[in-house]
């Protein structure tokens, strides 16, 4: 499915969208660990048994990238942010429980 993608896209683009691919990756490997890699991959529903950190990396961001997707990761990264928000809230901090 992703190789029948990548021949449909112009080198110019390909080149472009191989170095945003890898960047995504590396973003994940280096700023998230294993545990809240999980958590995401968990959310899109990515088994995550006997996985890697980089294999994770790697799932979500092909995961992300899929066109019929984009409703779901900008729901993940619009609920992320609210998680952030109250966690940073001193009230309401206090009944934010995650796991």
């Amino acid at each position: 499915q992703v190789n029948s993608k990548a021949e449909s896209i112009p080198q110019n683009d390909m080149d472009l969208y191989s170095d945003l691919y890898f960047a995504e990756v590396l973003d994940y490997k280096d700023n998230y660990t294993k545990k809240q890699l999980e958590f995401i991959a968990g959310y899109y529903d990515i088994k995550t048994r006997k996985k890697k950190k980089e294999e994770l990396a790697e799932e979500i961001v092909i995961f992300e990238k899929a066109e019929e997707n984009i409703d779901l990761v900008q729901r993940r990264k619009m609920m992320w942010f609210y998680i952030d928000e109250i966690s940073n809230d001193s009230y309401l901090s206090k009944y934010l429980i995650l796991e």
